[in-house]
């Protein structure tokens, strides 16, 4: 029998929500197969079958949490003595306790896990420890949905018994009404305040941006870029390749030439040393309906403006459908967040452990002096939040300025 257990699938995640199960007791798998959706605080993902054979049980609900190391799926690899053996054993200790007898039940189970789609191999193997029950102790529980390791035995070795599961079962229940008088107490007396439970994603955000702020003093500057050509050169290009093109890939092409110049703005810190980056991978925050996601473009060097805008729209797509796998949104180097339509300018956050974000905000018509003469141009504002231990302001503005006459000349751009 393999014991299948949830393992690490990356980026540091230590439980899921199972969302969606493809399978249930009975049916054949085989190595490979998808066996249940599960919802992280990063992305959505699809668990893969380790081995072939009959699912024999099912350790969860839709909507149940379950955590790395936990045994999910137990499926029959044809190891048919162990499973003869299991169910002999089974059906002695239940004609064991019809006669008064005690039984012996499962002392551990010791499987590794499987191994963890991260990089980082992990050697780490986990012995769980499991009750001494009785099976009418165990059926008992499973009816009443109470997890028995947690129950207290009073039988012979810590045995856990019937009783036990009842007493353990009534606390529970008066507990439970406890609880109940506190929320209604609390609720009576905050005016029918509405609490909710943050979703995965919004955790993970809470999580990042306080890192982000903690350890990393951030400042930011602020400035202006006239669009006026590229809102021309733009809209051209659409007209003649077809493809409705937006601002962001020849923002992020004039990124990415800027971190050539100043590759500063594509490392990381490592205690006393500065990291720098060889690939440029950009990072672009898209807003979905159930948080901020930032799927990863990697290695622009070699795409054109019309390739990162064909990338893009297929990241955006798959983020607004969570469809991104851990690889779409891990190994970013710099981030670029669009604050979109709905504000002018704002003040972007590092995103950990990268050392500088570019914010870009709605572009707005407005009146401005172009030798000597006031003119209506379409102008960006941007804001530059970068790391002050290894970034100065200076440096901040010469980056700035990069951008800006890229931007300014766009067929330059096209150029490079």
């Amino acid at each position: 029998m393999f014991e299948f257990k949830f393992a690490d699938i990356g980026e540091g995640i230590h439980q899921g929500k199972v969302i969606d199960c493809f399978f249930k007791i009975g049916d054949a798998v085989e190595e490979g197969d998808s066996l249940f959706l599960v919802e992280t605080d990063k992305v959505n993902a699809e668990i893969p079958s380790p081995a072939n054979g009959i699912i024999t049980a099912i350790n969860f609900e839709v909507n149940d949490i379950i955590n790395v190391g936990d045994v999910v799926v137990v499926i029959d690899d044809n190891n048919s003595a162990n499973l003869i053996e299991t169910v002999i054993e089974e059906k002695k200790e239940e004609a064991e306790e019809e006669k008064g007898a005690s039984v012996v039940g499962e002392v551990t189970v010791s499987n590794e896990l499987i191994p963890s789609f991260s990089t980082k191999e992990k050697k780490e193997k986990i012995i769980r420890k499991k009750s001494l029950a009785t099976p009418v102790a165990r059926r008992m529980a499973k009816d009443l949905k109470i997890d028995i390791n947690e129950v207290r035995g009073s039988g012979l070795n810590g045995r856990v018994m019937k009783d036990d599961i009842q007493n353990f079962h009534n606390l529970n229940n008066k507990t439970e009404e406890v609880k109940a008088e506190i929320t209604k107490s609390i609720a009576s007396e905050s005016c029918d305040n509405i609490r909710e439970e943050m979703s995965e994603v919004r955790k993970a955000i809470f999580k990042a941006t306080s890192i982000s702020k903690k350890e990393i003093p951030h400042t930011t500057l602020f400035d202006d870029i006239d669009l006026e050509k590229l809102v021309k050169l733009k809209e051209e290009l659409s007209e003649e390749t077809g493809i409705k093109l937006t601002y962001m890939p020849f923002i992020m092409k004039a990124v990415y030439l800027g971190i050539k110049k100043y590759p500063i703005f594509n490392s990381t810190i490592d205690g006393e040393e500065i990291v720098y980056k060889k690939q440029v991978n950009l990072g672009v925050a898209v807003d979905t309906d159930y948080g901020l996601v930032v799927p990863v473009l990697k290695d622009l060097s070699t795409l054109s403006i019309i390739e990162i805008s064909e990338k893009l729209k297929d990241l955006g797509d798959r983020a607004k459908n969570k469809k991104l796998s851990m690889k779409d949104i891990t190994g970013g180097t710099f981030t670029v967040s669009n604050f979109g339509k709905f504000a002018r300018a704002g003040t972007p956050i590092i995103k950990h452990p990268e050392v500088a974000i570019l914010g870009v905000g709605r572009i707005n018509k407005q009146a401005v002096i172009v030798d000597s003469e006031i003119q209506i141009r379409s102008i960006l504002p941007i804001s530059l939040s970068v790391d002050h231990r290894i970034i100065d302001g200076a440096d901040g503005g010469r980056f700035s300025e990069e951008i800006r006459s890229y931007l300014e000349n766009p067929k330059l751009l096209l150029l490079s």
